[in-house]
């Protein structure tokens, strides 16, 4: 017999399962007869195998099921919320059920950050900070309790009060949330504040602090503080002003088509209309070239 090649047999694996380490934090999934816990970089078990389930690290927590209960684990290990929730999502101070009802709990500490409550409950969207007049990012979540809407901040505060219809944030630039009361449309600020009366029968999100809106099937804009540029005369516009960069450092808006009594001009940015209605056909503007593209 060869004695080198005797010494060199592997060891046999000690699990049967094993994921590939989480980036951040370097923790791996590992199980064995059914049974899983978690890992670091050195093959230490920061967990007993004991969980029937348990899933990837995302940020700083980790998610484990035992007997059919959900509950979140730290990267040192440690069960920060009791294993008693029936459903656990997201990510960002994860979303928890309770049976029917739902509620936020955060991922550094494990304590409840509302009530769980809620009948519905919508993942965590960041906003720009308008209100403060900062560029900064704030995150709020939709709630939903006895069929109406709301939002909360991350203390869990309810910075709208759930009494909407429909809530709709929007993730790209979103000054103002649009919100539906009584069957019709408005706005309001991130802090709850209605920015506009509840009228419009249908509204876009804003871009470049102008948002189109209609009424009795007619079109207009109104700025991020309600205020109207242009009458709610058209019947058809553009849905939102483009920018454009054209010459690689100046940003500047380009104008919009609208339409009326079925001929076709333009308004720029301030509602101004540049361009008579006096064409029977007009198309948007070539971001690159400031051209009319057809």
């Amino acid at each position: 017999m060869n004695k080198n090649t005797s010494k060199k047999s592997s060891k046999p694996e000690k699990y049967d399962y094993r994921d590939t380490y989480e980036e951040l934090y370097g923790i791996a999934v590992v199980g064995k007869d059914g049974k899983y816990g978690y890992i670091n970089r050195r093959g230490k078990e920061i967990t007993p195998l004991k969980y029937d389930r348990a899933l990837r690290f995302y940020w700083d927590v980790g998610r484990v099921q035992l007997d059919g209960k959900w509950g979140l684990i730290n990267r040192k290990g440690k069960e920060i919320t009791p294993l008693v929730y029936d459903q656990i999502t997201g990510h960002q101070d994860p979303i928890v059920r309770l049976g029917d009802k739902y509620g936020f709990v955060s991922r550094k500490t494990g304590v409840l950050l509302t009530p769980v409550k809620y009948d519905n409950a919508r993942q965590w969207i960041q906003i720009l900070n308008f209100e403060a007049r900062k560029w900064g990012k704030k995150d709020l979540a939709q709630v939903q309790l006895e069929e109406k809407w709301g939002i909360i901040n991350v203390q869990g505060k309810e910075v709208v009060p759930l009494k909407y219809e429909r809530i709709e944030i929007n993730q790209s630039e979103n000054p103002r949330i649009a919100a539906k009361l009584d069957g019709k449309w408005g706005f309001i600020s991130e802090n709850g504040k209605e920015i506009t009366a509840f009228e419009y029968d249908d509204v876009e999100e804003f871009h470049n602090c102008r948002a189109r809106v209609k009424k009795d099937d007619k079109y207009g804009f109104i700025t991020a503080n309600g205020v109207m540029i242009t009458p709610l005369v058209y019947d058809d516009c553009e849905p939102y002003f483009q920018n454009t960069y054209s010459d690689y450092s100046e940003k500047r808006i380009l104008p919009v088509w609208v339409k009326r009594d079925e001929k076709y001009g333009f308004i720029d940015i301030s509602g101004n209309e540049i361009v008579k209605q006096i064409y029977e056909y007009a198309n948007l503007f070539d971001k690159q070239n400031e051209k009319i593209h057809s």
